[in-house]
This record gives C-alpha cells, structure tokens and sequence, in this order.
C-alpha cells in the first residue's frame, strides 16, 4: 500500500481513477484524494473483478461473464459466451505490475495462499472500520474475488466478525476454492 499511495501522490488521483475506468470499472471514483489507492470507494465486487480481470489479462480488458458455456442432457451446445476483449494497457507495463502483486502472496496478507505452489498475484483488502474484507487473485490462467461484508437489516454496514477478519479469511477460502479449481 505505501508504494502504491507514493505512486499516487506522483500521477495524481485523477489520473487513477481514469486508469481504473480504462481497466474497465464503471462505479464512481473520487478523484479528488489519494486514498482511493487503497480502494475508498463504494465499488461493486463485479466492478472490481473487472478491473482486476484486465491486469490478470495482460492488460487485455475482457467482457466478464458469470456463464461460459451452457449443453443440454444430451451434451449438446446451447450457448457459449461471447469472448472478447481489448488491449488497453501496455502488456510488459502490466506484467510488472503482476510482479509486484505476487508480493502480497509471497510475503504479504496473503501467504496463507502460497500452499497451492503456484504463482499467485493478488489484492487483499479491508475497511478501515471492519465492514468489509476481500481477497482478488490470479494465477496466469485463473482470477477468483471473494468478499466478505456484514449487512444490518436496515442496509447499513455492520462490522464483520473479528474470526473473518483475523488471518484474511478471504484467503483462506480463496485457497481453498483454487485447489479443487
């Protein structure tokens, strides 16, 4: 985090938030503060995942999809999704930004996930009040977002129980997921 808020603090905030929608976010980002390094805004997890995807793809920006492909009884294609995507950032620019993510796994928030012997970049992240945990990663052929948040019934943000926050919980499942992915 401290090297990405330097970063920021260099190219301005308005130039992030403009790289974030390149990558393909559609959500507001104030670009007014250097803090929206660390993710201050109220982005949807698909948001993310789509920002995320692009620097797992090389800096290609994909059409995210929940389905890839859909057979009948008998095997037979119904459907397959469309894929496509954009080249929207330099591939050898991204491809040390993905070096610099493999940290977070190598020696990070998110070690637990070296277990899986296999390169691994990745994201962890919380709320500063304790509202929110997650977990972005990717290995070259696979990303995976898992988020956890505490909703009160009235919609507010609740706080989410110290045993998720304790040891990136997000990890955990997200290790768990890719072992049998």
């Amino acid at each position: 985090n401290t090297v990405f808020m330097d970063l920021g603090e260099h190219v301005t905030s308005r130039k992030i938030a403009q790289v974030a929608h390149t990558a393909g976010i559609t959500g507001k980002i104030d670009d007014t503060t250097t803090f929206d390094t660390l993710g201050v805004d109220a982005l949807t997890v698909y948001d993310v995942t789509q920002g995320y995807a692009t620097l797992a793809n090389g800096g290609q920006r994909p059409k995210l999809h929940l389905v890839a492909q859909v057979k009948d009884a008998k095997d037979q294609e119904l459907y397959t999704a469309a894929i496509q995507s954009d080249q929207v950032f330099n591939a050898e620019q991204v491809a040390l930004l993905q070096k610099a993510m493999t940290t977070t796994v190598q020696r990070g928030t998110a070690s637990y996930a070296r277990s899986l012997g296999r390169p691994i970049a990745g994201k962890t992240g919380t709320a500063n009040d304790q509202t929110a945990i997650s977990f972005i990663g990717f290995t070259p052929s696979l990303l995976t977002t898992f988020a956890i948040w505490n909703q009160g019934q009235d919609g507010s943000a609740l706080k989410v129980p110290d045993r998720y926050q304790n040891d990136f919980y997000t990890v955990q499942l997200f290790t768990q997921y890719m072992k049998s992915a």
